[in-house]
């Protein structure tokens, strides 16, 4: 997880570099698009195999969208970067009394490329393509949670103690691509369908892991990720925000 961080956090760097230096390289003032923040909620409904063998119909998550018009020759492009996160339902199981947790969280990055016209409109339409990584997590934990009682809080400035064990884990990453097409309502409400296919990979479904005695069994898949994505959210832009 560190490591996707830090590559989100290097792309954003390019992508503002990107921004400033056509900035400077003007001689006549620029017309200041800004960069487009959206943040959407996504509904992620596996298909075929990927669906089978997961065993979960809806895959809820979140979208975060930062985008740029990288040339005002064509200003009907945008491009940048997007983050995608869905999540699946936790397996519960009992070990030694404590309560493990089991799940598996898809999380993609990619270089995104949005058209759509550049006028203002009411009701905008938009086409998009992206490309880039799939990433997905399994982990089997539990957490130790010791209250710390008034009096020990009182007499002893203790304070509550929790900490969570992973017991097992998984992750694998597959080349990822996605295209979609949306509406951007009033330039703020944005609603989107699109569908996302990652090459082969292997991922573990929460439903399939067992509890033995002392062993965690995972049951290990390996086929394409293909899900199509419902997504409704909110775009702002940042030039918007300077004057807030």
């Amino acid at each position: 997880m560190k490591r996707i961080f830090a590559l989100l956090f290097g792309m954003l760097f390019c992508l503002n570099y990107a921004v400033a230096q056509e900035t400077s390289t003007d001689t006549a003032p620029p017309t200041r698009y800004g960069i487009d923040i959206s943040t959407s909620f996504v509904m992620g409904l596996p298909q075929n195999q990927f669906k089978t063998n997961f065993g979960q119909s809806v895959l809820p998550g979140v979208n975060f969208d930062f985008t740029f018009t990288p040339s005002k020759a064509i200003p009907f492009w945008k491009m940048g970067l997007q983050l995608e996160s869905l999540f699946s339902i936790n397996q519960k199981d009992d070990w030694y009394g404590m309560e493990l947790k089991s799940s598996t969280d898809f999380v993609s990055i990619n270089l995104l490329h949005r058209f759509l016209p550049p006028q203002s409109m009411q009701v905008k339409p938009f086409f998009e393509l992206a490309f880039g990584l799939n990433f997905n997590f399994t982990s089997s934990s539990y957490e130790i949670y010791d209250k710390a009682t008034f009096l020990e809080k009182l007499l002893f400035d203790e304070e509550d103690y929790s900490e969570v064990v992973t017991l097992k884990d998984h992750d694998d990453v597959a080349k990822n691509i996605s295209v979609g097409a949306g509406l951007i309502i009033k330039n703020r409400v944005m609603l989107s369908l699109k569908y996302n296919y990652a090459s082969d990979v292997v991922y573990v479904s929460p439903r399939s892991i067992i509890v033995q005695g002392n062993d965690i069994v995972y049951s290990y898949y390996n086929s394409p990720v293909k899900l199509i994505s419902i997504t409704l959210g909110f775009k702002l832009n940042s030039l918007e925000l300077t004057r807030m």
